[in-house]
């Protein structure tokens, strides 16, 4: 059914196969225009064309662009297409926690979680090839020599090799540890991408073992600079796309002691009941938008390097404090003047705001975490049993569902932590995990991707000079 959708849906068959690196681009001369009709148009109405006259058109409203050093880039209109990464996100995932200082307090932790079921890989190829050719025919139509990896000079072919040997290269359909959660990367057919470098927004990956294992499957700089120096100093263009599903949010509160509840019990009975309350919460919401930051136009800007020479000057990790999601220091290296945005080119395009135009409504739960129910019995000599169980009143909303077959639902919420003595007001501890999950169609799902990568594109490639 996935297979027959990727040929339905897209309207042919992109004809470029793994072992057709060097037919990447001739593909684009076969029309690639002819994608457009029941992909774009006829599914979202939303005015975009499928064929040549598309490249004329006015950027599409509401795509919010930020440049960076655009002056940078030299006035010849070549680029080395190097790098494309289309990355559909499969789970968001944050916790929070309140606070407790020494013992005090009673600190709770709240994480949620929403999952998507992402189409067949078949169709996340055919969404990445798609893109890949769209942006070389509105390079072209803006007059662009765009030179593939394949066509590269000996020397420049050997700096590229160095940068996807071993481990570097990303493998269409690998697992990604983001800042948002995880994702799936994807490729082009035929071309070989590598892991941008360190940002803030999106990347670097969660917790300190991911930051260090992925390090080294990173761009490089001055291997890019030799590659494009190599290549009559050509800027080399890398793209990556980031496209989103839903978000997640969590607020950890304090546990505390339901007095009223444990004063109703009747003096002198060998059993009290308490009832342990959380302000723990939970909030998930689903609808297709392309992500900030992450999605952008990354250009590495030639410089003369001998060749034991390593770059300085290279636009590196810019991490101000106000706005990091992760404090490492491994990433926390320049200053706050500068913006939470990936660092890995000397001139950028990025999209400043999250763009979602693909005509669905967003949908959204919340759930509060189950109080706990605590039931002491005294068995004589002080000694006694304590007994917790987790109650639930059944009055949260499972579900919500929007016109175009999008699905968010409640899956679970389950706590645990540690009561502390017949006082909750210290040292108790809950924790709560919900669990979202959202259903997309495939069809829908590509329909809506795609709509949103070319109204991107089409606004990115406009800025070029």
């Amino acid at each position: 059914m996935q297979r027959v959708l990727s040929r339905v849906v897209f309207g042919l068959s992109l004809g470029v196969t793994p072992v057709a690196q060097a037919g990447l681009f001739d593909a684009v001369t076969g029309g690639i225009g002819n994608i457009g009709a029941s992909l774009v148009k006829g599914s979202m109405g939303s005015g975009s064309k499928s064929d040549d006259s598309s490249d004329s058109a006015s950027p599409p409203t509401g795509v919010t662009i930020k440049l960076e050093n655009m002056d940078a880039l030299p006035k010849t209109k070549k680029v080395i297409l190097s790098n494309f990464v289309v990355e559909f996100q499969s789970r968001y995932s944050t916790t929070k926690s309140g606070f407790s200082f020494m013992g005090l307090g009673n600190a709770g932790s709240s994480t949620s979680i929403n999952d998507v079921t992402l189409p067949s890989s078949d169709t996340l190829q055919t969404i990445t090839n798609f893109a890949y050719l769209d942006v070389v025919k509105k390079l072209k139509a803006k007059g662009y020599e765009v030179i593939q990896v394949s066509d590269l000079s000996p020397a420049a072919q050997a700096s590229h090799d160095e940068m996807i040997t071993g481990a570097s290269a990303i493998k269409s359909g690998e697992a990604f540890t983001n800042l948002d959660g995880e994702s799936v990367l994807y490729s082009p057919d035929g071309m070989t991408s590598i892991l941008p470098a360190y940002g803030c927004d999106h990347y670097p990956m969660k917790g300190f073992t991911d930051i260090v294992s992925n390090a080294a499957r990173q761009i490089t700089p001055t291997r890019e600079q030799r590659m494009a120096n190599a290549q009559d100093r050509i800027p080399l263009l890398k793209v990556w796309i980031t496209v989103g599903f839903g978000e997640v949010d969590a607020k950890g509160g304090h546990a505390q002691e339901n007095y009223l509840k444990r004063q109703q019990s009747y003096y002198g009975s060998s059993k009290v009941s308490t009832e342990i309350e959380s302000g723990n919460t939970a909030n998930a919401s689903a609808g297709m938008f392309l992500k900030q930051g992450a999605t952008h136009f990354a250009f590495t800007v030639p410089t003369l390097l001998s060749p034991d020479e390593n770059r300085t000057d290279y636009r590196g990790p810019r991490c101000p404090n106000t706005d990091r999601k992760n404090s490492n220091a491994l990433i926390s290296l320049n200053t706050a003047a500068d913006k939470a945005f990936p660092a890995d080119g000397d001139a950028l395009i990025l999209l400043e705001h999250k763009y979602r135009d693909d005509g669905s409504e967003v949908v959204a739960l919340s759930n509060k975490a189950n109080s706990i129910g605590v039931t002491d019995t005294a068995i004589g000599g002080g000694i006694g049993i304590r007994s917790a169980k987790e109650k639930s009143d059944g009055t949260q909303t499972q579900s919500s569902q929007n016109g175009q077959g999008v699905k968010l639902s409640l899956k679970g919420s389950s706590s645990s932590g540690t009561i502390v003595g017949n006082d909750a007001r210290n040292g108790t501890r809950i924790n709560t995990t919900s669990q979202y999950a959202t259903e997309i169609g495939a069809d829908f799902y590509a329909t809506s991707s795609v709509k949103m990568i070319t109204d991107v594109s089409t606004a990115f490639v406009d800025k070029l000079p």
